[in-house]
């Protein structure tokens, strides 16, 4: 499976396939000019411990963008987002969902669900055959994840089995086995600064 992504699929809004609470939202694709904004977002919602995590190693060996990293937005300030990493097992390539936030103002009105969404189908559209992240699987699991087969996928450092969660494109049929790493590059991407 490859990288190579169609550009089309990176400028397409996918607010109008999703059941979004509201139309005062949008959810758009993130671009390297919301990189600070999005940083921001992070640090109120995260704070810095947000760096300590496995999911975080693999992310810095790769861009910082790709082309289903999704935004919220409401009234042109972006209030919600999540960045999706290329990744591979084996030989097998997919994306990495995550962090996911939305602004604790904004919480529970299902933006976090349609931004989940929205990189999901960016991701599948880019040729991704999973998606894979570190959550709860109550949250994840109305966005059609679930837990991934205990043993069969190892992450760069430690994390909790239970929380590690999946959604594979396709039939479903095939376990994705091996050592999650971050993919060499998307062609599409913003590097990440250094």
């Amino acid at each position: 499976m490859s990288l190579q992504s169609n550009a089309a699929a990176s400028a397409e809004v996918h607010a109008s396939r999703l059941a979004l609470p509201s139309t005062e939202f949008q959810i758009t694709p993130i671009v390297r000019a919301d990189l600070p904004a999005l940083v921001d977002l992070h640090d109120r919602v995260f704070g810095p411990g947000r760096y300590a995590r496995t999911a975080y190693r693999v992310r810095e060996h790769a861009p910082a963008l790709s082309v289903a990293c999704r935004k919220l937005v409401r009234d042109g300030a972006t209030v919600g987002a999540s960045q999706m990493t290329w990744v591979q097992v084996s030989d097998v390539e997919g994306m990495l969902l995550g962090p996911l936030c939305v602004v604790p103002a904004y919480e529970n009105r299902g933006l976090g669900q349609a931004l989940v969404e929205a990189c999901r189908d960016a991701a599948v559209s880019a040729g991704a055959a999973f998606v894979m992240l570190v959550g709860d699987l109550a949250y994840y699991q109305r966005c059609g994840f679930s837990r991934v087969p205990h043993g069969s996928i190892a992450l760069p450092g430690p994390v909790d089995p239970a929380r590690l969660l999946i959604w594979q494109a396709g039939d479903n049929s095939t376990v994705v086995k091996g050592l999650l790493a971050a993919c060499p590059g998307d062609p599409h991407a913003t590097p990440r600064a250094r």
